[in-house]
């Protein structure tokens, strides 16, 4: 019957052997022997459905001794691929082998560079080398000459820089202002370089305002060999000639000096 607990029956259907199927449940088939060998009285009975195939097999099993034989071809083909590997495995040994004895001629090469390097240098060490000239020394000169023409310009004050009485950070100041871009004279170059006695000097005839030409000392930082073309020089002018322009400067340099302290 289609049960698992079903009783099993005295006859058997062989592979490869065509059936005709007569009753289907979820898992058994009724199977019937129609093959050529099925006789007046074929087979019949439940089977399980997965036993039964709807594609015929163009032949049965083969030939126990064909199996053997096709096991044993694979076997000698399998133990010649071993035989090479083995072969191949035996001259990367020696191919290994090689290797290490050229590192150890390279290390020992090596090695007495190095003992060679280390013996120069301790010979080298011990040897009495002069050591090398000291390089020239460049001397420092001031920026500008006694004698040279320069412009006043004071990168702290942008209209002009009030004279001192002397060389140094400690001479009193003058009541005398030079405006910046004016033209000046060199007359003379503290010892330091840091200071310069200066004359103004003008292109036109009479001085300045009043007639009198500006003289004193300043910081040579102060006055430079390049003219401006352009800023605050023709404003200058203007209040170069006129005698209340000179009290005007006077007057913003001493607010400013005294807002600073």
């Amino acid at each position: 019957g289609p049960k698992d607990g079903d009783d099993f029956k005295d006859r058997h259907i062989l592979n490869d052997e065509r059936v005709e199927v007569l009753d289907v449940t979820r898992s058994y088939v009724l199977v019937r022997a129609s093959g050529d060998d099925a006789g007046h009285d074929p087979a019949e009975g439940w089977v399980r459905s997965r036993n039964v195939s709807r594609i015929e097999r163009k032949a049965g099993l083969p030939d126990l001794g064909q199996l053997a034989q096709m096991a044993v071809d694979e076997l000698i083909k399998r133990e010649k691929e071993v035989s090479n590997l083995v072969d191949q495995l035996g001259e990367r040994e020696y191919r290994i082998t090689e290797l290490e004895e050229q590192l150890a001629e390279v290390n020992e090469q090596l090695a007495a560079t190095q003992l060679q390097l280390r013996t120069a240098a301790t010979e080298h060490a011990h040897t009495d080398v002069p050591p090398p000239p000291p390089a020239p020394k460049m001397e420092e000169g001031p920026i500008m000459e006694v004698g040279d023409i320069g412009f006043m310009l004071n990168p702290r004050y942008a209209d002009g820089t009030r004279l001192r009485s002397g060389p140094g950070a400690e001479a009193e100041f003058l009541d005398q202002f030079i405006l910046n871009d004016a033209k000046v004279e060199i007359l003379e170059i503290a010892a330091d370089g840091e200071f310069a006695s200066i004359r103004e000097k003008h292109d036109e005839e009479g001085g300045g305002p009043g007639g009198a030409i500006a003289s004193g000392w300043v910081r040579l930082l102060n006055v430079s060999k390049i003219q401006r073309s352009a800023g605050l020089q023709e404003f200058h002018q203007s209040l170069r000639r006129s005698q209340s322009g000179h009290r005007w400067l006077r007057q913003t340099q001493v607010e400013e000096e005294g807002a600073a302290e």
